[in-house]
């Protein structure tokens, strides 16, 4: 049967997949046959190019394409930065009777290129001539400090490229008569094989710079233009744009103003704990929980059947400890308990005077969401407005100069046509860095220093990783590594300091200092005064101990009472009670039976199956030279 039920699905699998091979399948030839086309009909007749070479290594570049067009609509030009070069002020207009005029054309950034689509979406024929000018920045000298290697015209233009007219006017210290000046022609492109052919070039001087001009009559498709040219020691530096620095500013003031906020500001209302021998104002241990960490878990509620039986309104079967009983002596709380622990004990017995955990579960779950969501309108407004509204502007502030700086960039310095918004994704891990150690503050008075330690530990690492995952994954052609980690390592205090301003209001601290001060009676009391405290009430230590579960400090309570005489608790009954038990196995019963209860009264597990695809490539052909990017034709 269950082979039957699965046969729709494989047929459903087998179809998508044999629908996907056809569409790869169709598009592949289309592509195949549309690149034919290409070579065939439309092509490039004059193809010039203008590099004015700046001793910093900024590259003035000016090309004019003309295009043949046949039953085509627009051309596109792809502008690599795979070596880490820059691309500064993008334009692009056609040339009509020698003058510029506007065209339509798009910019995006796409597998480390600067993707050109020119042209409206009217069928053209005949030829029509772009002009694309912009700087050519190089933050890297890979070929070599006294080199530079340029590749003017790339080898994946998808069709023959006639009459190519290439001039470069050089930076002093050139050494005479050192450039390299040849023609790749690759077999298939990406290709490593390839047949190189050298071409000459004339050298001349035109104020006071030297100038290499070389003409090409016929590039044949898959064919390279490349340039190798060697200068004095000391001729050539590396580009660099002190002005992307400025974006440091607001993240840097940002941090000035949580110290001073801090020091003066939301410098108050601290903890100074009062030693509490019993739990403060007759607290019961679920509203402890809450107050000392923020949050209502469920080891906080199933404290309250525990907390019941030490005050006698319930007993405890252990007799089946993966299952214990719990039955109920008394059919209402006082009049004088808190609302939530109402509603938990009315749930809890809804259907008898009897109930064990395996019954609760996959239904009692929404009781005890009730006793959460009360807890918690009960207990707003524990911190200061001011300080949570300003700690969580702070906070955006860094997530939004990783985006903003990167994005204002592309739109001034690149091209008004470029609006770059991926980096803003960055906000989403800046938002859960912010949420962990929202959740280490306010865990920090109820997990070990030690935990705190490792815990921020972990947050720094976490920061580590994005950064990386930043300076990776931001274009080049925008901010280079330096700038991108420069920004980074200044947004990213933003993303956990502010908490440090989220202040307790008065009264908070009040309850908490008489929380702490409790919890420290629970994990400081000494031998001697707890023999006195057993004398005094026997049950002292069942008594205490939801508190401990709920305070985190179960094991530290138990183990002060390992070497002391302890009688079984009063609220348990059944076969499993005897006038005399080792207090190491009544407390691990007890401690297992905790568990189980709170097993039963969680929120049944949900499996299930997310998926999704996601692709990409890396690419930008540049055959060994900075430039060299080609283009296409829709």
């Amino acid at each position: 049967m269950k082979k039957i039920k699965k046969l729709p699905f494989i047929i459903f699998i087998a179809l998508t997949a044999f629908f996907a091979v056809g569409v790869i399948l169709i598009s592949g030839g289309n592509s195949a046959s549309a690149n034919e086309r290409a070579n065939n009909d439309t092509y490039i007749s004059c193809y010039s190019v203008l590099y004015e070479i700046g001793s910093d290594r900024k590259i003035g570049i000016t090309e004019d394409i003309t295009v043949n067009f046949r039953n085509r609509s627009g051309v596109y030009k792809y502008i690599p930065f795979n070596a880490g070069e820059q691309v500064r002020d993008l334009k692009v207009c056609e040339l009509k009777n020698g003058a510029e005029k506007e065209v339509y054309y798009d910019v995006s950034i796409e597998n480390q290129t600067v993707y050109l689509d020119i042209g409206d979406y009217n069928v053209k024929n005949g030829e029509y001539t772009y002009r694309i000018s912009y700087d050519y920045c190089l933050t890297k000298a890979q070929e070599g400090k006294n080199v530079l290697a340029l590749t003017p015209i790339g080898a994946d233009w998808p069709c023959r490229i006639e009459n190519v007219n290439i001039k470069m006017i050089l930076p002093d210290g050139y050494i005479k008569d050192s450039a390299l000046c040849f023609v790749n022609r690759f077999y298939e492109i990406y290709d490593k094989e390839y047949e190189r052919t050298d071409i000459e070039y004339e050298t001349s001087l035109s104020d006071g710079k030297t100038v290499l001009t070389a003409h090409i009559d016929l590039l044949e498709k898959g064919s390279e233009v490349r340039f190798d040219m060697s200068f004095n020691e000391g001729a050539l530096s590396l580009y660099s744009d002190a002005s992307a620095y400025l974006y440091l500013i607001p993240s840097i003031a940002g941090i000035a103003l949580v110290i001073i906020l801090k020091l003066f500001v939301f410098n108050k209302n601290h903890l100074t704990p009062v030693v509490n021998y019993e739990a403060p104002n007759r607290m019961d241990p679920l509203l402890m929980g809450k107050l000392i960490d923020g949050t209502v878990d469920d080891e906080d509620v199933t404290s309250l059947i525990y907390y019941w039986a030490s005050l006698g309104y319930i007993k405890i079967n252990l007799d089946d400890r993966n299952d214990p009983t719990i039955i109920r002596i008394v059919q209402n709380l006082p009049d004088s308990s808190p609302e939530h622990e109402k509603i938990m004990f009315h749930g809890l017995f809804s259907y008898g005077d009897t109930v064990k955990p395996s019954q609760l579960k996959n239904s009692f779950y929404r009781v005890v969401g009730k006793v959460k969501s009360t807890v918690n309108e009960n207990t707003r407004g524990l911190h200061d407005k001011k300080s949570i509204i300003i700690a969580c502007i702070l906070t955006a502030l860094g997530g939004i100069m990783l985006g903003l700086a990167p994005m204002i960039t592309a739109l001034t310095k690149i091209t008004s046509k470029l609006l770059y918004l991926p980096a803003f994704f960055m906000l989403v891990p800046v938002f859960l860095l912010n949420i962990f150690a929202i959740s280490i503050k306010y865990n920090s008075l109820k997990i070990k220093k030690r935990n705190t330690v490792l815990a921020g530990l972990g947050i720094a690492l976490a920061c580590l990783i994005v950064g990386a995952a930043y300076v990776f994954l931001l274009p080049s052609c925008i901010l280079d590594v330096w700038q991108k980690t420069a920004l980074f390592v200044a947004c990213c205090p933003l993303f956990t300091l502010p908490i440090l301003l989220i202040t307790r209001k008065k009264e908070y601290v009040a309850k908490l200092n008489d929380i702490v001060g409790f919890k420290n009676f629970i994990t400081l009391a000494e031998k001697d005064q707890l023999e006195i405290m057993l004398e005094e009430d026997p049950q002292f230590y069942y008594r205490i101990l939801p508190y401990a579960q709920v305070l985190g400090v179960t094991n530290i309570w138990a183990d002060k009472f390992k070497s002391l005489t302890v009688e079984p608790p009063q609220w348990l009954t059944g076969n499993f009670v005897t006038t005399y038990m080792e207090f190491r196995i009544m407390n691990e019963v007890i401690s297992g039976s905790m568990k189980n209860i709170s097993s039963g009264m969680s929120r049944p597990s949900q499996s299930g199956m997310s998926g999704g695809r996601h692709g990409g490539s890396f690419g930008g052909f540049s055959g060994g030279g900075h430039g060299g990017g080609g283009g296409g034709f829709r």
